[in-house]
Parts: structure tokens; C-alpha cells; sequence
């Protein structure tokens, strides 16, 4: 009878430190579930942050986009004022630079150069 209580105190020891070992990796994949959660929550909170990054990103985009059509705008409608001011000035003005690029195509350059400088000169006196 001894051997069977030998033998019974120690599966009842084994049985113990198996249970103790089976708490111990319950316990660990709970901290382990934890830190997924904890993790989980965490880029959710960063993905919300960049979300709302974009956002003022998108939203400066447009600010910039909507500041360079109009200043495009004021500056081709002020151009369009000097070209007509010119036009009733001069009354040739645009047909000037359709002659400037006809000639830079079939003339060099120092031809065109001089040219225009003769004509600068005519325009000044």
C-alpha cells in the first residue's frame, strides 16, 4: 500500500505543478490579450489623429488652391488692363509681338536683337 500512495502523492504533485503551470500560461495570454487590446485601442487613437490631420491638410489645400486662382485671376485681369492701356497708347502693340515672333523664327538673333533695338530707340525719340 505504500507504493500506491507513493505513487498517488505524486501524480497528486504532478497534477499540482501542471495546474500551476496551466495558471501561470492562462495568466500570461490574458497580459498578452491585454496588450493586443491596449495596442488595438492605441492606433485606433492614432489613426483618429491622423484622420484629423488630413483633414487640416485638405482643408489648407483648398485655402492655397482657392488664394492662387484668385490672385491668378487679379493678375490676368491687371495685365489684360496693361495690354489694353498700351493698345490705345501705342494702337500696335500686339501686333508687335506676333512681328518679334515671326521674326525670331526666320531671323537670328542678333538680327532680332537689333532690331528691336532700333525700334526702342524710334519708340524713346
Amino acid at each position: 500500500m505504500s507504493d500506491l500512495t507513493n505513487k498517488d502523492a505524486e501524480q497528486d504533485t504532478k497534477i499540482a505543478v501542471m495546474d500551476s503551470t496551466l495558471d501561470n500560461s492562462i495568466r500570461r495570454i490574458e497580459m498578452v490579450h491585454k496588450r493586443v487590446d491596449d495596442t488595438n485601442e492605441e492606433m485606433e487613437k492614432l489613426r483618429d489623429r491622423i484622420r484629423t490631420l488630413e483633414r487640416w491638410v485638405a482643408g489648407a489645400g483648398a485655402v492655397i488652391a482657392a488664394a492662387t486662382f484668385i490672385i491668378g485671376i487679379v493678375a490676368s485681369v491687371e495685365s489684360k488692363e496693361l495690354f489694353e492701356e498700351e493698345d490705345r497708347a501705342f494702337g500696335v502693340f500686339p501686333h508687335k509681338i506676333m512681328q518679334y515672333e515671326f521674326d525670331k523664327k526666320f531671323f537670328g538673333p542678333d538680327e532680332v536683337i537689333d532690331k528691336a533695338l532700333m525700334e526702342w530707340n524710334q519708340w524713346e525719340q
